[in-house]
């Protein structure tokens, strides 16, 4: 189990023996010795959880089930509400007598498929599931189910048939986009917490394009993101499914692939009340490196009841597959290092064989379906040597085996056959790269040349330099203001710099030395990095990655320092302002000593800023250089480079379906998919508001005027605590994190006392973004205003309609908001809808 308020990162709950004796029990179970085994599996609990329900509302659902008599779609919500039911509650662990009540936070995403669909598509944002709340949570559900309906009935009447006017995504499309939206949920949701994607689905799904694919799955894996499927309806019938065919195999694999679960019939849950470890806590609340391997059968032997499912259908047909050796290589690095680095890739652990003198590990990966990868590691045991020897095997089918070991330069016809060759080449190449750079990492601390550091670098020059262009660089050509940042990112490097031991890239990455305590700095034992990130200019994100094998402890401790020193950071005195700075309006130079860089480190509830003085009356020793937030914005932050070309339109215009593949295509290699605005138009809650200043035959109305006003706009969202996150074009987003808060009773709230403030509230951030646009000028002739059409004082003709236009972005978070600070008194108790609505 792992723990939040124990020194222990792991701590042991129960142990099962696999035969029992009769006089075991659970309270005399610590007075046995037990051995560990290679047939010995681990189930690991968490006492936090943050799970993403991914409800699939495509047109495929809307078939009857002849064997139910009734509409497959109406199973969506019934499916829903049974597995709350069942995770929420509270349950012995099998073997022990502690009862298990984890806080789990959850999301609930109802995905459609249409391009032109408008409605919000996340029903709830961070509700924490309880069982004594879950009628309140019921009540709030059903209303938002009800609203969702209503908005996809209104657009089904204006859309008309979907054949003409209601173009859809493919199946391959839409089961990309379930699960990035996924993704991007879990990332809103409470950290340091046990991460899981459950999609309810009728299997009606495609393959997406490999690369797409791939790059989805490496995503799951590296964030450690289980992705389980609850599959509706019942058996299929061909006669009656509209040709309609779930993908089982999919799904399979990749809950497979995931350390997920693949349901295909729900397991039903009684109305009798029993603390017994049910199906869906074994499903969705336990994890192991061991889990598809071996099911999750927790108490067998112990309670006498089966699996209730198992993920064996693909173990059972790999165990028919022919094995081919690739490669065998002799690694010089340790144990631990090469187990860490795979395991965190998705490779789960299959079979164990410990001897006298040696130990020898196979690790499995899931490749593609009926595809495996074994990797075998051989090594002296007890591991104390640093080097071992690993060999690559293959397992899979005849034909694809003789596909990868025919000629290299052989070309199929088939693309699909093509593009799987190279891509399983392409793997085993990554495969050797990442074992050299691993020897190489773990080599640090063996020969005193790989840290021995250079006069002229000690003293702050950089090994490498980058070409200017960063988020200093300013456009003479823009007539916009521009939201600057270089005091701030000055003061920023100079932290970075004089805390680490050198400089790897100037104003980029950074190196810091670790050391054994008591050893003094005499030689290091290992080495971070720290590197800073720019999506999009300000807003900063920091990243710092560690060796594997450091403790967690001693990450936790370098990035809770590191946030301390930069959220002190603040900007120097200044004697004067600069002759510019003085022929400025008033807001001009008072927006530029205030900083808007987000950077997402973590950050406790103890770190956050006290009251101060007004933001707009302070000095600038008063004013922080840099603010932390609690969620990394820079996945959600809303950025336009210029003007939509339709303002009456919140999801951007989406070409057809086979340009949009070729979009997909090129956007599943990079980290841009998740910052698509049609992915967040469905998923935040938007507000949009145009003002026309000026009506059309109406006197002019000088661009002084229109702009002291949009002036005037930021000042105020200034003094509510919103910070500059973008500016670009004259387009201006400003960003806070609100608390919210959900009101527990006593009993509630035990166990939550991390996230509890005084009252017996929990309180969790939601973001809110405040996006500012230029004057824009609409009528026959022209649509905006460009920069050779005026000058300083010019008016606009009186036959255009001048417009302001601005708009408010909040995630759905549960909860109000408390606590706001003075100058937003208005927002108190105000509810994401509520708190966009309040910016109008």
């Amino acid at each position: 189990m792992t723990t939040s308020d124990n020194e222990e990162e792991l701590e042991v709950v129960s142990v099962i023996p696999l035969d029992i004796p009769m006089e075991w029990d659970y309270d005399t179970s610590h007075l046995y010795k037990y051995r560990i085994t290679q047939r010995t599996t681990l189930h690991f609990l968490s006492r936090k959880y943050r799970l993403v329900f991914c409800l699939d509302l495509s047109p495929s659902t809307s078939i009857v089930d002849v064997t139910k008599g009734r509409v497959v779609l109406d199973e969506v919500f019934t499916t829903l509400r049974q597995c709350l039911k069942g995770i929420v509650r509270p349950f012995y662990v099998p073997g022990s007598q502690l009862l298990f009540q984890p806080e789990v936070y959850l999301t609930i995403i109802a995905h459609t498929p249409f391009f032109k669909s408008q409605s919000q598509q996340v029903l709830v944002q961070g509700w924490l599931l309880m069982a004594t709340a879950q009628t309140y949570g019921q009540m709030d559900f059903t209303r938002e189910k009800s609203e969702l309906g209503q908005k996809m009935t209104e657009e089904a009447i204006i859309l008309g048939p979907t054949t003409l006017t209601n173009p859809m995504v493919s199946p391959d499309i839409g089961f990309v986009d379930m699960l990035r939206y996924g993704i991007v949920a879990l990332q809103l949701l409470p950290e340091n917490s046990s991460a899981g994607v459950v999609v309810i689905t009728d299997g009606v799904i495609s393959l997406p394009d490999a690369t797409v694919f791939d790059s989805l799955l490496v995503q799951l894996r590296n964030q450690t993101i289980a992705c389980s499927f609850l599959q509706l309806g019942s058996v299929y019938y061909p006669h009656a499914s509209l040709g309609y065919v779930p993908f089982s195999d999919l799904m399979n694999f990749l809950a497979t692939a995931t350390c997920g679960a693949y349901l295909a019939t729900l397991p039903p849950i009684g109305d009798d009340y029993d603390y017994h470890m049910n199906e869906y806590h074994k499903s969705l609340l336990s994890w192991g490196f061991q889990k598809f391997m071996h099911g999750l059968s927790v108490d067998t032997g112990y309670e006498g009841i089966s699996g209730f499912y198992s993920l064996l259908p693909v173990a059972q047909e790999a165990t028919q597959l022919m094995r081919k050796k690739e490669r065998e290589n002799q690694l010089n690095t340790t144990l631990n290092a090469v187990l860490s680095c795979r395991l965190r890739e998705g490779y789960a652990i299959k079979q164990v064989t410990i001897a006298e003198d040696h130990i020898q590990l196979v690790l499995v990966l899931p490749w593609k379906y009926s595809i495996f990868i074994e990797y075998h590691i051989r090594s002296a045991w007890p591991p104390t040597q640093s080097s071992l020897n690993t060999v690559v095997w293959i397992e899979a089918t005849y034909e694809f085996l003789n596909d990868v070991t025919s000629d290299v330069h052989r070309q199929f016809r088939s693309k699909y056959r093509q593009s799987m060759v190279a891509k399983y080449w392409s793997t085993l190449q990554h495969l050797r790269d990442t074992d050299m750079l691993l020897v190489g990492l773990q080599s640090f601390a063996s020969n005193p040349t790989y840290f021995k550091i250079p006069d002229c670098i000690k003293r702050g020059h950089p090994v490498f330099y980058r070409n200017p262009g960063h988020i200093n660089s300013i456009s003479d050509a823009t007539r916009y203001g521009i939201v600057h940042c270089r005091q701030a990112e000055s003061a920023l490097t100079a932290l970075l710099a004089e805390w680490c031991d050198f400089i790897l890239i100037e104003n980029d990455s950074y190196i810091k030395f670790l050391y054994n305590e008591g050893d003094g700095e005499e030689q290091p034992i290992s080495f971070f990095m720290v590197r800073i990130t720019s999506k999009p200019p300000p807003c900063l994100v920091i990243r710092l990655a560690f060796l594997g094998g450091t403790p967690g402890h001693v990450r936790n401790q370098l990035v809770g320092h590191i946030s301390e020193r930069i959220q002190g950071l603040t900007f120097p005195s200044r004697v004067g302002l600069t002759e510019r700075s003085k022929s400025l309006p008033p807001a001009i130079h008072q927006s530029q000593d205030k900083l808007g860089d987000d950077m997402t480190l973590s950050a406790s509830s103890a770190m956050r800023a006290s009251v101060v003085r007004p933001l707009l009356t302070r000095v600038a020793s008063n004013i922080p250089c840099c603010v932390i937030t609690h969620k990394p914005i820079e996945k959600i932050l809303i950025w336009y480079d210029k003007m939509p070309s339709n303002l009456l339109n919140i999801v951007p215009e989406t070409p057809n379906s086979s340009s949009t593949r070729s979009v997909y295509h090129k956007l599943g290699a990079t980290k841009s998919a998740t910052h698509n605005m049609a992915l967040l138009s469905r998923y935040l809650h938007h507000r949009r508001w145009i003002w026309a200043v000026q009506a059309p035959c109406a006197p002019a109305v000088s661009l002084n005027a229109v702009a002291r006003i949009l002036n005037t706009l930021s000042r105020i969202r200034l003094q509510e605590g919103f910070n500059f996150a973008y500016s670009c074009n004259g387009i201006i987003t400003m960003v806070r994190e609100f608390d919210m808060k959900l009101e527990l009773n006593e009993s509630d709230g035990e166990g939550l006392m991390e996230t509890c403030s005084e009252g017996g509230l929990a309180t969790f951030p939601c973001v809110a973004q405040y996006v500012i646009f230029p004057p824009h000028i609409t009528n026959c002739s022209r649509d905006s205003i460009v920069d050779e059409d005026w000058e300083e004082g010019d008016s606009v003709e009186a036959d255009g309609e001048m417009q302001i236009v601005t708009e408010c972005w909040v995630e759905p978070q549960n909860g109000v908001v408390t606590s706001p600070s003075p100058h937003a008194a208005h927002l108190h108790d105000c509810n994401y809808r509520q708190l966009a609505q309040a910016k109008h």
